[in-house]
């Protein structure tokens, strides 16, 4: 019979994404009817983070000044599930500190809220990241957002 391995986490490539390469975050393992079962590797990146990486990420105004107090959202998937969060905001400098890892697939800055997505008071106040934003923090782990 099949055995299915509970506590297996693990990262698969699976296609590309906005740095190069995409990564599925995987729980368990359902392994075939084989007698004899042998698991070479195995890998848990949320107990020791080998995959997450800094980056610093600047936000000014159309005029250049810093925009402070502005929200970071981030948003994930795993093969599992997915989310978003509040990751940080910017400081005085127009500048937050992230971590990020494989299971990105999105940010947004938001001033004020958290507003919902058709709210009329969330417009102009939002901005999601386009595909070549996200590639350039995940690349050079730094990006600057003139916004």
């Amino acid at each position: 019979m099949p055995l299915y391995l509970g506590g297996v986490y693990y990262y698969e490539a699976a296609g590309t994404g906005p740095a190069g390469v995409a990564y599925s975050s995987n729980a368990g393992l359902k392994t075939g009817v084989e007698d004899n079962l042998v698991l070479k590797k195995k890998w848990n990146l949320r107990d020791d983070d080998s995959l997450a990486e800094d980056a610093e990420l600047r936000v000014v105004a159309a005029n250049g000044q810093p925009r402070r107090d502005v929200n970071v959202n981030l948003y994930w998937a795993t093969n599992t599930c997915g989310g978003a969060a509040r990751v940080g905001q910017t400081d005085d400098k127009g500048v937050v500190q992230l971590h990020i890892d494989p299971t990105v697939i999105g940010l947004e800055l938001m001033i004020g809220g958290p507003y919902s997505a058709d709210a009329p008071e969330a417009r102009g106040k939002s901005y999601q990241w386009g595909e070549g934003e996200l590639r350039q923090l995940f690349t050079r782990h730094q990006l600057t957002i003139r916004w």
